[in-house]
């Protein structure tokens, strides 16, 4: 046992000078077979922990995963074996346990850099590409040099074999991970980004294509586009209908700022449709959403879009009585609501920026409702007295339900699909949905999302006479019709 351990601590103070660019000596005998087994399966458990810390807390074990991680190595193993020079000495014990602990280290490194960027650097998109195209790269020298001193014969001795052989495999195996987060996006596959290409490219051809799932790609020409945006803004402001000067109204605002998972786009939809039948929204509501789908009909859900948005809903509004709500619903990182959409060059949503534009406005009553993980870092920026805000997580806490299959997620389920069909009070609502979500995630056993809300004084005295308003209407349409119409109505709780 010590000489096994003392083995592997030498793989690894071997595989540190290879990374460090520090001089190493040839292997004076193969690692044993014990040694090498032991290697591999640091560097399965090593990724398991990378996929694990990107996957959060809403994740699974994967067994197909698992069975295709132990398979690549395998697989690594008899490629080098039958690839071997014929008239040369082979080292490859010492080239796959270089290339383990190589493994280990790097996807350690890489987990570690993740988990800095995200909470301390605040650097995602293509700057956290950057950081793990880097380590990849620096993966890839020191395999070469591992392989330069590990390889015999005068064909093999400059060590490209291995590098070659793990960019192969590591490129040709499907999308599998160990861990696989069920609130995010599923990890790099050669096959799903040459389809990306091929989609981005096809558009400047006019060729069509189709979706892994088989239904039509439909192609967005980027350029077009970006110039439609000031045209869509105004299309859907023309639609807005000036405010009653006799009582508040509610004015909505929704926007669905992540086009690559469905989920978002079908919330918002919803939503606007809810407020529009059940808050009286029709002809004061708007959407902007992210999507390959709406492109043509919808402005784009970015920031230059809802500063528009909102200095033409505030001219429609009486700024002083009328209340705006804005749905926020996209993935977050602390400090950052995400805004994004393939092949766009987009800037995401911080709360600085939100509350200058809302500021900018000049709306007074605002009822602000995010949906995203650590949703909760915006609410210092965003509270004030005349401000209801709504988060779906704390400023610490992811939020779950973003996959692709849901029309909802966690907390806009709980929200906006149960709750708001229940009561006409925001407040009572947040409470009812607080309690909802903290049910799924125990049932489910994942950390607690911890729903977040502030409410200044003067706002909570306007959405209580909203909230009694509409009650009072909801009750003379039911003594004119002898029904309650829509979802049952509770008036104590409407009147909170």
């Amino acid at each position: 046992m010590i000489e096994f351990v003392k083995d592997t601590a030498k793989v690894f103070g071997r595989a540190l000078r290879l990374l460090f660019f520090f001089p190493v000596k040839r292997y004076p005998a193969d690692p044993s077979r014990t040694t090498i087994v032991a290697l591999i399966t640091m560097a399965i458990g090593a990724t398991a922990v990378a996929e694990t810390s990107v996957a959060g807390d809403h994740s699974s074990i994967s067994g197909p995963g698992v069975i295709i991680a132990i398979g690549g190595w395998l697989v690594f193993a008899m490629v080098l074996w039958l690839s071997k020079p014929r008239y040369a000495l082979f080292g490859l014990p010492r080239v796959l346990a270089d290339s383990a602990a190589l493994s280990t280290l790097t996807t350690l490194m890489s987990a570690g850099a993740y988990a800095l960027c995200k909470r301390y650097a605040d650097i995602g998109g293509w700057s956290l590409f950057a950081v793990f195209a880097g380590l990849i790269l620096w993966w890839a020298v020191a395999l070469w040099r591992a392989g330069r001193h590990a390889w015999t014969g005068s064909q093999w001795r400059f060590g490209f074999r291995p590098v070659q052989y793990a960019a192969i495999i590591a490129l040709l195996l499907p999308d599998a991970p160990m861990v696989r987060g069920n609130d995010t996006q599923p990890g790099f596959d050669i096959w799903r980004t040459a389809q990306a290409y091929y989609s981005y490219y096809a558009g400047y051809y006019g060729i069509d294509g189709e979706d892994e799932d088989g239904a039509p790609v439909k192609l967005v020409d980027v350029e077009q586009t970006y110039y439609r945006q000031p045209l869509l803004v105004q299309q859907a402001l023309d639609k807005v209908q000036p405010s009653d000067p006799t009582r508040s109204e509610l004015y909505f605002l929704a926007a669905a700022s992540f086009a690559d998972q469905d989920v978002f786009k079908s919330e918002v939809e919803k939503t606007r449709a809810l407020f529009d039948q059940r808050f009286a929204t029709a002809g004061h509501s708007i959407v902007a959403i992210n999507h390959a789908d709406t492109v043509d009909d919808l402005p784009l859900a970015n920031v230059s879009n809802m500063t528009s948005l909102l200095a033409g809903l505030a001219r429609k509004m009486d700024t002083e009585n009328d209340v705006l709500v804005m749905f926020l619903t996209s993935h977050g990182s602390p400090g950052r609501f995400s805004v994004s959409f393939s092949g766009f060059s987009l800037n995401d949503l911080t709360p600085q920026a939100l509350r200058t534009m809302l500021d900018a406005s000049g709306i007074k009553n605002r009822v602000l409702i995010i949906s995203a993980c650590y949703s909760g870092s915006f609410i210092d920026m965003l509270a004030d007295d005349n401000t209801l805000v709504i988060t779906a997580a704390s400023d610490k806490r992811t939020s779950f339900g973003c996959s692709n299959e849901r029309e909802w997620t966690f907390f806009g389920d709980a929200f906006f699909n149960h709750a708001l069909r229940e009561t006409y009070s925001f407040e009572a609502a947040y409470a009812k949905a607080r309690e909802t979500v903290g049910g799924w995630e125990r049932e489910q056993g994942i950390t607690p999302s911890d729903p977040q809300m502030s409410a200044g004084h003067a706002i909570h005295a306007k959405l209580k006479e909203v909230a009694q308003a509409f009650a009072q209407n909801q009750a003379k349409a039911g003594d004119a019709s002898g029904s309650v119409p829509g979802a049952a109505v509770r008036r104590s709780a409407d009147a909170r």
